[in-house]
């Protein structure tokens, strides 16, 4: 029965959608996505996951992510896109993310970082940057 999957990994594969991933396996704790064809990630996708903790998106091509739920509660605590394609952190993209701890953005290409992008306050205990 799928509610009883914690963790769930997809890595190197051909994936370019987590919309798949909407309906199915509510329950379950950690999504593994290495090395696909993602290129893009929509922040809506947290509120089928209530119960998501920690997404790891590296290794694919993901050049934006789209933020539009200002009420998602969401208690991802970390977040690794790391090896991507990115250029920018979006704007207040924290704001509903109060439970993170950790975020990994290395190894991209952020040339721009919007005013509020790293203004809120929660439990975030380290962010790379590095490249």
């Amino acid at each position: 029965h799928s509610s009883c999957l914690l963790k769930f990994e997809l890595n190197y594969n051909q994936i370019n959608s987590t919309l798949f991933f909407f309906n199915s396996l509510k329950d379950h704790t950690s999504i593994f996505l290495r090395n696909n064809n993602l290129k893009t990630f929509d922040f809506d996708f947290l509120k089928y996951h209530p119960k998501l903790e920690s997404i790891d998106l590296s290794f694919n091509k993901i050049s934006q992510f789209e933020f539009y739920s200002n009420r998602l509660n969401s208690f991802v605590k970390y977040f690794d896109m790391s090896f991507n394609l990115l250029k920018e952190l979006p704007d207040n993209f924290l704001l509903n993310l109060i439970w993170l701890r950790e975020i990994n953005f290395s190894h991209n290409k952020i040339s721009f970082i919007h005013q509020n992008s790293l203004k809120k306050k929660n439990f975030l205990k380290f962010i790379n940057l590095s490249f």
